[in-house]
């Protein structure tokens, strides 16, 4: 009997840093992805690692700062269409953090900048746009890049 192997999907985390009614942005550069967009920090679970530990080891490495209060916000199942793989995103806001914010990869990050939800840069990467709209809807689940087949 031959066992079926299971389809094995990436997890990244993200963080929507909240000051005065503005979200923290940052402009991608040299990641291979995106690149010269505008994101929200970011990064993907590694393998034995728990969700929240990696929430909390990717802002110390982006921002150098340590989240006090952060909130689960949205889960996005996308097909993303950049590289056609399948992914599932966790999105988290907080408002109190340890540490002053500094871009600590000024290689993968061009800038760091506070921008409303109204008014998100054109060249926002398009799911991470998508996800901060379903998130003030407070919508909780979205899909995204997928063609639906009813």
């Amino acid at each position: 009997m031959r066992t079926k192997k299971r389809f094995k999907v990436p997890v990244a985390v993200h963080m929507l840093f909240e000051r005065h009614d503005k979200l923290l942005m940052l402009r991608r550069v040299n990641t291979g992805y995106e690149d010269g967009k505008w994101s929200v920090p970011a990064g993907h679970v590694d393998k034995n690692e728990s969700i929240t530990t990696a929430l909390i080891r990717e802002m110390k490495e982006e921002l150098g700062v340590l989240p006090l209060n952060y909130t689960f916000e949205h889960i996005l199942h996308k097909k993303d269409p950049v590289d056609g793989e399948e992914r599932v995103d966790l999105f988290f806001s907080c408002n109190r953090w340890k540490g002053k914010i500094t871009r600590m990869e000024p290689d993968k990050n061009a800038a760091l900048k506070w921008y409303t939800v109204s008014n998100l840069p054109v060249d926002t990467v398009d799911y991470v746009k998508h996800a901060i709209r379903e998130i003030h809807k407070r919508s909780k689940f979205s899909e995204f890049g997928w063609t639906r087949k009813e």
